[in-house]
């Protein structure tokens, strides 16, 4: 008999006083209670999709509450439940200075910004700020920020005198110590420099974040603009100094315009800082335009005249401004311990293992924004997207910090190298470890947290093809089929004709080809580059083959406590040897078959 379908149900018979009609009468309601038991049945095999997803949504926001618990627990356990305890476990960490101790006192108690050679201290208002190589540092967020002293406690927010400049007009910075006095507080400022806090917590632990190995200076500061009144002020033009004291190599931002012989190679770098600025926040705009903004911070541009707050150096030019990024970087979370935590009996402990919470908090990412995560990375060709440069919170929430290199330039051209990409110089170290791709060890046995950001873990099916978000894919459209390449500079505000080409270029393959299919062409071309020897003279990053997706991961336990993690699913063969030795021919065969995608 004609399968029924799950909506049909027969005919309800009245009833009937004779044998006959009663045992038909039976029958339909033995054939209807059978027709329910199918239909409940095929329906449970066709759960829909959006159900299945709100389930595991719980599961994992369950096992993050539980993981957290337990981390407070176990933390309570070391510390006691006082009132200071997590105080004491945490103690304040004095600042270092790398630059020289100022000896003996100011040439001048207070001065303005203007009459003096440097400042030991700004004032915004009749705010005065300590700088913290005098002092040690008070924040409740660990090693960083200054003692800061109010001459009034009722200071309206609107006397910080900040302006921005317009996005077109050159940094002009001047930087000096120009043989002025040197002032113990200096007037007039817009806004007061601090050294970036680097201590933060996540749940019950602490971690101190990494100094970056950035070539600028990067310093906490108030803007009207920034959310919660402070934010991040970058620049390079400061002198800069290692954390040993020696100084570091680098240009300068001050260009003698009155001089006709004023030296080329510091105009040319003053050139630069400008130009990486612009291109910034021309990165912002576009992904604002398409609908990825909100995996990175917020940047603006913003005048400033100011000081360092550690050496005194004046300063006064646009700096690059945006948010403070919350969390952890995601290195420290999958590669480091949290902090050791001290006891009120004076010594130190390590903490209790923080691997499962740190597993719960990245799986607690939205699989969405990783995906407009990787779209953002490959459309403006990251070339140092690695973890230093994501914060991770322990809600399950992440922000990318540093689009300094990007549109496929960096220290050395890419085609996108980011963690979330397969195929990736970033990805391929966070999958089998650096010992392994750029050595002679084998790949490593316990699998880095960071491989379930894999943007093919998060995909339906595993790859996003031409399903772009509809924003992103009105977006590329515009770039591809509408825009003129000089239309795009000017909308967007590239500082070179080669960057909106970029864009260009990457909307037209995505278009195209979808998303693998532009991604892995680009790698292609790129591993043919390195065929022919870019890469050993250090000028384009290296390009793998994709392995298979490590989606999910299996617990390490030692006794009962969560030591670390394995893929479920090992799918890369047994090697003791390094990368090009065990998965050259792999890679060989994954390029051949790029080659074919038109």
């Amino acid at each position: 008999p004609r399968r029924r379908p799950c909506w049909w149900t027969p005919t309800r018979g009245r009833r009937a006083p004779s044998r006959a009609r009663t045992s038909r009468a039976r029958s339909r309601a033995r054939r209807r209670r059978s027709t329910r038991r199918t239909c409940g049945a095929r329906a449970k095999r066709r759960a829909p999709t959006w159900k299945k997803k709100k389930e595991e949504k719980k599961r994992i926001a369950d096992a993050l509450r539980e993981s957290t618990a337990r981390a407070w627990e176990d933390f309570r356990t070391l510390v006691g439940n006082a009132s200071d305890a997590e105080a004491v476990a945490y103690p304040e960490t004095p600042l270092l200075s790398p630059f020289p101790k100022q000896t003996g006192p100011p040439d001048k108690q207070v001065g303005t910004w203007d009459e003096c050679g440097s400042c030991d201290a700004c004032v915004v208002g009749e705010e005065i700020v300590v700088p913290p190589s005098s002092t040690p540092s008070t924040s409740s967020r660990g090693d960083g920020g200054g003692r800061r002293s109010t001459l009034s406690d009722d200071r309206p927010s609107d006397l910080l005198a900040t302006s921005s400049s317009d996005a077109n007009a050159s940094v002009n910075a001047s930087v000096t110590n120009d043989g002025g006095p040197r002032c113990g507080t200096c007037t007039g400022c817009s806004t007061v420099l601090r050294p970036l806090r680097r201590a933060t917590r996540f749940g019950p632990f602490r971690y101190t974040n990494e100094p970056g190995a950035t070539a600028a200076s990067v310093f906490e500061a108030e803007s009207p603009r920034a959310a919660g009144g402070a934010g991040v002020a970058k620049t390079p033009c400061f002198a800069k100094r290692y954390a040993d004291g020696r100084s570091y190599k680098q240009g300068t931002c001050v260009v003698n315009r009155d001089d006709e012989r004023s030296n080329s190679e510091e105009s040319e770098f003053a050139s630069e800082v400008e130009r990486d600025l612009a291109r910034n926040l021309a990165v912002s705009r576009l992904a604002e335009r398409c609908g990825v903004e909100d995996v990175s911070v917020r940047q603006w541009r913003e005048r400033v005249k100011t000081a360092h707050p550690l050496s005194g150096e004046k300063f006064e030019g646009d700096v690059l401004f945006m948010d403070l990024a919350p969390g952890v970087s995601l290195e420290k979370l999958t590669r480091s311990n949290p902090d050791e935590i001290h006891l009120v009996s004076g010594t130190t402990t390590a903490p209790p293992a923080s691997a499962r919470l740190v597993h719960d908090a990245l799986a607690a990412v939205d699989g969405g924004k990783i995906l407009r995560a990787a779209l953002h990375d490959f459309l403006f060709g990251q070339c140092d997207r690695h973890a230093q440069n994501a914060f991770v919170t322990v809600e399950g929430d992440f922000l990318f910090i540093d689009n300094d290199q990007s549109l496929g330039r960096g220290w050395r051209r890419c085609v996108a190298n980011s963690f979330l990409i397969p195929g990736s110089e970033k990805f391929t170290i966070a999958r089998f470890g650096n010992t392994h791709v750029n050595g002679d060890e084998p790949p490593n046995k316990l699998a880095n947290n960071q491989v379930t950001l894999d943007y093919r873990c998060h995909a339906e099916n595993g790859e996003i093809g031409y399903n772009f978000p509809a924003k992103f894919a009105a977006c590329v459209e515009w770039l591809a089929e509408e825009a003129e390449v000089a239309q795009v500079e000017e909308e967007i505000g590239f500082p070179t004709r080669a960057d909106a080409e970029f864009v260009v270029e990457r909307a037209r393959s995505l278009r195209k080809r979808g998303f693998e299919g532009a991604l892995r062409r680009a790698q292609y071309d790129a591993s043919r580059e390195n065929a022919s020897g870019a890469a050993k003279k250090k000028q384009t990053h290296r390009v793998f083959g994709w392995p298979e997706p490590c989606c999910a991961l299996v617990e390490m336990r030692e006794r009962d406590t969560v030591v670390g993690y394995e893929c479920a699913k090992q799918t890369t063969p047994a090697c003791n040897g390094g990368y090009d030795a065990c998965q050259g021919a792999r890679d060989a065969a994954f390029f051949e078959e790029s080659a074919q995608i038109e």
